[in-house]
């Protein structure tokens, strides 16, 4: 019988050095990025803080603004704070009626949104396929920010007349979609839903009073609307 005594068949025989040293690897790793955890942190801190100020920024220069966060962009692609750039880059794109892009962006937004953010980025992207003129897809957003609502809801009576104002507001721009597409009698159905469901739209949108016509009976569910 040979007695086989290569490296390969007698575990005995294994470089101990070569674990350790592997083992000494790993402990630099993590000594590594515990020390360069608070710069990490201090890096998320400075994209937040860029991300918000170029995003008020956009409110009245969107031009700068966007020029600001085009600077920022590479780094905002490392950082846990990509959901806040993204926001604020839409946002600037969409001021400067680059709705195309804005809805690109607001795409990007969706794949590291806050799940507690979905239903903002909903109605906001339906803001800019509505100027898009893309209006079924506008609706459909509108739409998906209200079953957001809805769902955080839970079937709670008390949280949904909470929100009320907020889910007929969204209704009020379903409306005005269908405004837009030439739908007038469809569009008037929208708003008496909107108006039943809180009347406080009226404060929201003076125009209102001008639009709807005397009725003897709100629709509770016109045609084709959920």
């Amino acid at each position: 019988m040979s007695n086989d005594s290569s490296p390969s068949s007698n575990p005995s025989s294994a470089n101990p050095r070569r674990g350790r040293r592997g083992l000494m690897m790993g402990l630099v790793v993590v000594v590594l990025a515990i020390a360069a955890w608070p710069a990490y942190t201090k890096f998320n801190g400075y994209i937040l803080d860029q991300s918000l100020d170029l995003g008020d920024l956009a409110e009245t220069d969107p031009d700068q603004a966007l020029a600001g966060l085009d600077r920022i962009a590479w780094m905002a692609s490392w950082s846990t704070e990509l959901d806040s750039f993204l926001h604020s880059k839409a946002n600037a794109l969409s001021k400067l009626n680059r709705f195309e892009e804005a809805i690109e962006c607001r795409n990007q937004h969706f794949a590291v949104a806050d799940p507690a953010d979905l239903q903002v980025i909903y109605f906001l992207r339906g803001n800019d396929l509505r100027a898009a003129k893309r209006f079924d897809e506008a609706i459909a957003d509108y739409q998906k920010s209200i079953e957001q609502i809805e769902s955080i809801a839970g079937g709670s009576p008390e949280f949904l007349e909470r929100v009320s104002l907020k889910i007929a507001d969204l209704w009020i721009h379903i409306g005005q979609v269908e405004q837009d597409r030439g739908d007038k009698e469809k569009a008037n159905a929208v708003f008496q839903k909107a108006v039943a469901l809180n009347d406080g739209v009226h404060e929201l949108h003076p125009w209102l009073k001008d639009v709807l016509k005397p009725t003897d009976g709100i629709p509770e569910n016109p045609d084709g609307l959920n």
